[in-house]
């Protein structure tokens, strides 16, 4: 009897370089072998502390080994008059494993996966890889495995299968987005160009698990890979089914490097959650000022002061702040800072603070001219000092924004505050 070194438990002297020759072999000797090599297969399969050796042989990408039980399993799945596998076999009616199954968990090439389909191996049956029963397709089971081979196999013969669901409503785009395996993303790619936008029962696209699970690599290439239309939303700003957007959910995870993968692909920082949302009618920049996400509120500002003037303004305040008001020696309190300026200006410290508060006020709701509503002394306050003179500490600024929406999910250009009169 000869043991493989690798496993001295399993007995490979059936095995030889080019496989068995069954031509002079009658059926019973035949069968004799297939009983044999199904024992050995139930070996390489049975869990040891915690893993079985095919498992083992995979994790450590093990090829010369995985070859070995693949020519295993082709004995134990030869046909009776010894042409070929019997790929409607199964080894057990508990695990259901076919000849299909072997040669995506032994890694084989694309062609012996082709070959398999296109001698009658099915690639939407269903599949138990281990005795915890847990259901896989082929294309599931190749894409735990990290196994690309037979990914671009079974898509190669039907493309439609990465519109394919599991048990979970989750399609092979987000398995592959949860197991952050970028080279099988860019195999379902080839295959179809609108991968990223492809959506779950729940109206989930990849790129919300992507950043859900925070993966930001992931995250950048959905992003970067988005075919669409022009009269359709980039995958950036595709709410679920309560209107949150990838960049909604960030903010929400406090996840300030999403925010800015986010922002750099496109996402809107003006688009609204649903009304039956946990932050209901919210924009992004909404949330962030509701959880005193300052970092994050820094992040979507800055980002929309580049074409937005009143984001611009509000950068301005919080570059004030970042220099002068965020120093130890003074209290974090608006009463705390009137002793930074003295009271040697034209305008009250109190008309700064309050216009500023108005202001944000204004530029987050989305009034149309978000000087409207302010006093005189108010304009005239931000006039003098262009906000620089304005205090307001950053860890009250949450306070000071509307938690009503914009009624039509956009930041509205304003006549200038150096334009027009006070009035």
């Amino acid at each position: 009897m000869q043991r493989n070194p690798n496993n001295p438990n399993i007995d490979i002297s059936a095995v030889q370089p080019e496989g068995l020759n069954t031509d002079t072999m009658d059926p019973e000797a035949i069968s004799k072998l297939i009983e044999q090599a199904k024992s050995r297969l139930d070996n390489i399969t049975r869990n040891v502390n915690g893993h079985s050796p095919l498992e083992r042989a995979q994790t450590r990408r093990n090829h010369p080994l995985l070859n070995e039980y693949y020519q295993l399993a082709e004995q134990e799945y030869q046909r009776a008059d010894g042409k070929g596998p019997n790929t409607s076999r199964i080894d057990q009616v508990k695990h259901g494993r076919t000849i299909l199954f072997w040669a995506i968990a032994c890694f084989q090439s694309s062609g012996v996966v082709s070959s398999l389909i296109n001698l009658g191996s099915n690639p939407e049956e269903e599949i138990y890889h281990d005795d915890m029963l847990k259901p896989f397709s082929p294309l599931f089971y190749a894409i735990s495995l990290g196994n690309t081979e037979a990914v671009r196999a079974i898509l190669s013969h039907n493309p439609e299968l990465t519109m394919q669901e599991n048990e979970y409503g989750a399609t092979p785009a987000h398995y592959a987005t949860e197991l952050r395996a970028i080279n099988v993303l860019e195999v379902m790619f080839e295959f179809n160009k609108k991968v990223a936008r492809i959506r779950t029962g729940s109206e989930l696209t990849p790129l919300h698990m992507a950043v859900e699970a925070r993966h930001d690599d992931i995250v950048a290439w959905l992003a970067t890979h988005d075919h669409h239309a022009e009269d359709e939303p980039s995958v950036c700003n595709i709410g679920n089914r309560n209107q949150f957007t990838p960049l909604h959910l960030a903010v929400d995870n406090n996840q300030a490097s999403t925010v800015a993968v986010l922002l750099k692909h496109g996402a809107d920082y003006r688009l609204v959650t649903g009304p039956h949302a946990s932050s209901a009618n919210k924009t992004p920049l909404q949330m962030a000022a509701d959880a005193k996400s300052c970092d994050i509120m820094r992040l979507i500002i800055q980002h929309g002061a580049a074409t937005d003037p009143h984001l611009k303004i509000a950068l301005d305040v919080l570059d004030y702040i970042d220099r002068r008001v965020k120093q130890p020696q003074h209290k974090r309190t608006v009463l705390g800072y009137t002793n930074i300026f003295g009271y040697d200006l034209m305008y009250d410290v109190n008309d700064k603070i309050s216009a500023c508060k108005a202001l944000i006020q204004n530029i987050v709701k989305g009034d149309e001219d978000p000087l409207s509503n302010l006093t005189s002394n108010q304009r005239g306050a931000l006039r003098q000092g262009e906000l620089r003179d304005v205090v307001l500490p950053l860890i009250e600024v949450h306070a000071l924004l509307t938690r009503d929406p914009s009624p039509d999910n956009s930041l509205r250009t304003s006549p200038s505050l150096n334009s027009g009169n006070s009035n």
